[in-house]
């Protein structure tokens, strides 16, 4: 199993404890500047600049720790024989998911590629292209949209927990494939899982095939990596399908707006934010 990014960020120089740091500077700088007057109480002027090079560094620090996460998920996805597959320079169907706290390296972009079967169940596909070479594992950085347990005037458990709503492919240089089921609560989940009531939350296979890289400081929304292991020696990787269709008499859901509109019914988005190879 490959090292969760966020622990590799957390690990870099000064990234583990710099947000104690500049906690412990703040709450240490205006004790300084209060001790200060009351003790010496005669400059006013050196106390301000006292709390605001405190203020500063404390401020400097915690910067520095958002950079260092940065750049460790830049490292991360270019490193250790691993090699980030752009998705904005394919000509995918793509759409916008955006969360300002998500870390803004290199590998994530504005958009998100998506697949999604039609309110008839007719299956959507997309190729994701690789560079040709020997792989061993890849990463698929994924969430979906509409991943729902229930919606309104639906009975509870009545949604799409552990239903199969696609598939993610490896096709080989050889002519070979191997496929991995997509199901909703197991290896993939709702992007807004801690949001609403009815998101699907669960990640059963987390630890095996899956686990969570990214959550908002909110713990409302999430990013989860699925883990593709090739089977048997390493082949060359020329593409990765991925398919959305929904399990046989499984009926879409319809959803209300926040506005309260009644949406037409859909399915569940599958959204792939990153996709990494890991080779020889």
């Amino acid at each position: 199993m490959v090292q969760n990014p966020l622990e590799r960020a957390e690990a870099v120089l000064t990234g583990k404890y710099s947000s104690y740091i500049a906690n412990l500077l703040f709450l240490v700088g205006v004790p300084a500047l209060a001790w200060y007057v009351a003790v010496w109480g005669q400059d006013w002027w050196m106390g301000a600049s006292v709390l605001l090079l405190l203020v500063t560094l404390g401020t400097l620090i915690y910067a520095i720790r958002k950079r260092l996460q940065v750049l460790a998920w830049e490292l991360y996805w270019s490193g250790d024989n691993l090699h980030a597959i752009r998705l904005d320079e394919q000509g995918l169907q793509m759409d916008i998911v955006e969360h300002p706290e998500l870390p803004k390296g290199h590998t994530w972009l504005r958009w998100a590629a998506f697949v999604r079967p039609t309110p008839a169940n007719k299956p959507d596909v997309i190729d994701i292209r690789t560079d040709p070479r020997p792989v061993t594992s890849v990463y698929l950085l994924v969430a979906t949209g509409y991943g729902v347990k229930s919606s309104e005037g639906m009975p509870a458990g009545a949604g799409w927990d552990e239903k199969l709503i696609g598939s993610a492919t490896l096709i080989f240089a050889d002519g070979s494939h191997q496929s991995v089921d997509l199901r909703l609560g197991h290896n993939i989940r709702e992007f807004t899982y801690g949001n609403q009531p009815w998101a699907i939350d669960a990640l059963r296979a987390e630890g095996e095939s899956s686990f969570q890289v990214w959550h908002s400081s909110d713990d409302k929304y999430t990013l989860d990596m699925l883990v593709i292991p090739v089977g048997g020696k390493a082949r060359i990787l020329e593409s990765i399908r991925v398919l959305a269709r929904m399990d046989e008499g499984t009926g879409p859901i319809s959803m209300r707006a926040g506005d309260g509109r009644v949406l037409e019914p859909a399915y569940p988005i599958i959204r792939i934010f990153g996709v990494a190879c890991r080779s020889l």
